[in-house]
């Protein structure tokens, strides 16, 4: 039974969760899926913080041991990422999930007692290899789980808590550090991860189809496993990508954005000092993007109306990025000049833009690809991402020594608004392949 206010009209929880973004709460086997997230992304982020602190504090590494750690954190995501997704969309997904999960629980508790950075790099390179295959299975438990019309809620929620727990999880992981240590940051990651395996383990059973026809002999199956040879699976995700115009646009679009937004984490002290901040105004700077980004994840998933032109929101916000993007490079040009709450107020709308891009291409990879794809994708996907991460502050590095700060975000900001007005003007083009089709994704029974 429906409780009601005195009044006979609904309670403010039941207003709250019958909003679009909430919605998908109501959905126990989501439910699961994004508490489950909740812990584990608390936990990575306090991994990290432990790590750095490690290094740096603790082993008193330098800028060489650090690098070569992001590497070792990076390079899985974009060159295993894509290869190991293939069996992400062959085996029982709840039951690889939990697998990843234990694996990276045994891995994390290794941390605890490694003695030095050689070592640690291992431990490293292999949690985060796991992280390639739970990712992008996370990805396909969504898409089978949520219904069509709560993908850009779910999709929300998703961001929402990576943006919050970025916030949240350094700031306490900083505070405790300091009274019981790095290593002991590994403990209580151990332990959230072993939580987050609880509600996983909640989650439906999946079924998968191994092939597209039921052979009907030994012989017939022995010739449609052959057929679905590895490289074939592995080559279908890529081809899936490229062919449908849609999808391929968005990803071009979102991969130059986290290609700009990750320049920040190279050039952005820099460019602050240059505009005569001082320390705790870059802290600021650095704390209103992540603001922005939960605002804009939060806004995106409250008023889905974009669903019928998502990659229209994309561009749009592109191009208002890339505005911003050009205004914050005349600053360091040394052709405009704002106190730093003007300047706090510009980086608080580019987080929001960057996170109110990443909600309609979620729901565009999600609605866009079948659901036996959905692991390949989304991982081909993840490591085109990460590869603009990856490369973003070196290339930033080099151009910031050749020309200047503002210089960089100034071209990389007018080369993002003139891409999102040219997806603007050639939508009609792009969406050609889409007036015939309709998207893939259909509703769910698992609730």
């Amino acid at each position: 039974m429906t409780t009601h206010s005195p009044r006979g009209q609904p309670r403010k929880g039941e207003l709250l969760m019958s909003s679009p973004l909430f919605v998908p709460l109501k959905n126990r086997s989501y439910r699961m899926l994004w508490t489950g997230d909740l812990l584990s992304s608390f936990g990575n982020w306090l991994d990290l913080t432990a790590l750095i602190v490690l290094l740096v504090y603790h082993w008193q590494l330098g800028p060489n041991e650090t690098a070569i750690l992001m590497l070792t954190l990076g390079v899985p995501m974009v060159f295993l990422g894509p290869m190991l997704s293939v069996y992400v969309d062959r085996l029982p997904l709840r039951g690889l999930m939990l697998i990843c999960i234990g694996i990276r629980v045994l891995l994390i508790t290794g941390l605890l007692f490694v003695p030095n950075f050689y070592l640690l790099l291992p431990l490293v390179f292999l949690r985060s290899a796991i992280g390639t295959l739970f990712f992008p299975a996370r990805q396909a438990m969504i898409r089978h789980i949520v219904p069509l019309e709560q993908i850009p809620g779910a999709i929300s929620l998703g961001q929402m808590t990576m943006s919050l727990t970025m916030i949240v999880a350094p700031a306490i992981g900083g505070a405790l550090v300091t009274v019981i240590g790095p290593r002991s940051l590994f403990g209580i990651e151990a332990v959230l991860m072993a939580l987050s395996l609880l509600f996983i383990w909640q989650l439906p059973t999946i079924p998968r189809k191994q092939t597209s026809a039921q052979p009907a002999s030994i012989d017939d199956t022995e010739a449609v496993q052959a057929k679905r040879s590895f490289w074939n699976d592995l080559k279908e995700g890529f081809a899936h990508i490229f062919t449908v115009r849609i999808l391929t646009v968005g990803l071009t679009l979102i991969t130059i954005g986290m290609f700009l937004v990750y320049l920040y984490d190279g050039l952005l002290a820099i460019w602050a000092k240059e505009q005569g901040i001082v320390e705790s105004g870059y802290g600021t700077l650095m704390s209103v993007i992540g603001v922005g980004s939960v605002t804009g994840a939060l806004l995106a998933g409250q008023f889905p109306r974009w669903r019928k032109s998502p990659l229209t929101l994309i561009a749009i916000v592109g191009m208002l990025a890339g505005g911003l993007n050009m205004l914050i490079g005349l600053g360091g040009l040394h052709v405009v000049q704002f106190p730093l709450v003007i300047w706090a107020i510009i980086f608080l709308f580019f987080g929001l833009f960057g996170a109110a891009a990443t909600v309609p291409f979620g729901y565009i990879l999600q609605t866009e690809t079948p659901k036996e794809l959905i692991g390949r994708v989304s991982s081909v996907s993840s490591s085109m991402q990460s590869a603009a991460t990856l490369l973003a502050p070196t290339i930033g590095a080099t151009f910031a020594n050749l020309y200047g700060t503002g210089s960089v975000f100034f071209g990389s900001g007018a080369f993002m608004l003139v891409l999102a007005l040219l997806t603007l003007l050639l939508m009609r083009l792009i969406k050609g392949d889409q007036s015939k089709r309709t998207p893939v994704a259909t509703s769910s029974s698992y609730r």
